[in-house]
């Protein structure tokens, strides 16, 4: 009888488990079980990547392009890629596109002193973050500033951890510019697709000459929706300064991905002069005073 009642009693599954445990994914043990189960959040990635995770509610206007997937050759890692587009009505130091050659107080040119800011103010947010870039290129009259962890030939030959910054500026004018190449560059996508795509149908193609161009078109729309991911738009950005952050970081163990959050959030707060509080709603009066 009591061995009946032993093997009833461990045969009983306790089955409470509070409510951290269901969202933090925390080992749960269950009594009379051999092994641990443990609750897994709905998006595993959550808590140490994605959108929320690396921009802040409050600026998250700005961006105009986010990416984070598998790097296809070095599957133990990621890429990331983010950009945000600080527009010259919110600037601290806009650069009168009406008068971009005009004089300021110091001698130096509204323009220049608009693009000195932005630099003095990325490469100081750089320190604080603790990144230490092995490569810097400032191009004063192009209004161009390129920040690398260190000189790589290639994408394929960088380190698992690895960053690069990009900061420039586009007027109106530019702008209308890059509109144009950016179409273009898409129409070039089609056009290519397209081509091939009659190739393939023709009555002519053999079989394997098919499947070669199969192959060929699913590299191109591979390649296209690459190019959108990580292209900021420019129909659909503002006159002003834009910064790109691109990384490789281990999946497991991300130390450049972890400081991307407070480096993107610290320059912000240094360039925009639309306090944080204002989260979306930006004031009419910076418009107009822009």
């Amino acid at each position: 009888m009591s061995d009946k009642k032993d093997s009833e009693t461990t045969g009983k599954i306790e089955t409470r488990i509070s409510p951290n445990d269901e969202v933090t994914g925390d080992v749960v043990n269950f009594s009379g079980l051999g092994e641990a189960k443990k609750k897994t959040p709905i998006n595993a990635q959550s808590q140490t990547g994605g959108f929320s995770s690396h921009m802040r509610p409050d600026l998250a206007r700005s961006a105009v392009i986010y990416l984070e997937q598998e790097d296809p050759k070095r599957r133990h890692r990621e890429k990331v890629v983010c950009a945000v587009n600080v527009g010259d009505f919110e600037l601290r130091y806009p650069a009168s596109p009406d008068e971009p050659e005009k004089m300021a107080d110091d001698g130096r040119t509204v323009r220049r002193k608009m693009w000195d800011e932005a630099v003095q103010a990325l490469i100081r947010v750089t320190a604080d973050a603790g990144l230490n870039p092995k490569f810097v290129r400032n191009d004063k009259n192009s209004c161009r500033l390129t920040i690398k962890q260190e000189q790589v030939a290639s994408p394929d030959q960088a380190p698992d951890e690895f960053f690069s910054m990009e900061l420039f500026y586009c007027s109106e004018f530019e702008l209308e510019r890059r509109k144009l190449e950016h179409v273009k560059r898409i129409d070039k996508f089609d056009d290519d697709a397209r081509f091939k795509k009659g190739e393939m149908f023709h009555w002519r193609t053999n079989a394997a000459r098919r499947k070669e161009l199969q192959d060929q078109i699913f590299g191109l729309e591979r390649d296209k929706q690459f190019y959108l991911a990580t292209t900021p738009d420019p129909r659909e950005m503002d006159a002003g300064l834009i910064f790109k952050i691109e990384l490789f970081t281990l999946k497991e163990y991300g130390v450049v991905k972890e400081k991307l959050r407070t480096l993107m959030g610290r320059y912000m707060d240094e360039l925009s002069k639309v306090a944080a509080a204002n989260g979306t709603a930006i004031p009419v009066s910076v418009r107009k005073a822009a």
